[in-house]
């Protein structure tokens, strides 16, 4: 969990910013979460495999005009 006084600097400018120790949990939280496996249509996908598999209907939709249909996230 992120701690306000440890994992930020403040700047003069009013600006509020992650550290070094901020952005490294950060990025660790943002992969786990990539690599975490959800149910999509009866398979078990990362989100990063359903990502990818997104960018890839939407390059068939570019490239060919077929039907661009997104995932939906409830």
């Amino acid at each position: 969990m992120l701690n306000e006084i440890l994992d930020f600097t403040y700047s003069d400018d009013k600006g509020v910013y992650l550290n070094y120790n901020g952005k490294r949990m950060f990025v660790s939280a943002f992969y786990k979460k990539l690599y975490e496996k959800i149910t999509v249509s009866d398979k078990t996908l990362s989100y990063m495999e359903l990502i990818r598999i997104e960018i890839q209907k939407l390059i068939e939709y570019i490239n060919n005009g077929t039907a661009y249909i997104p995932y939906k996230y409830y």
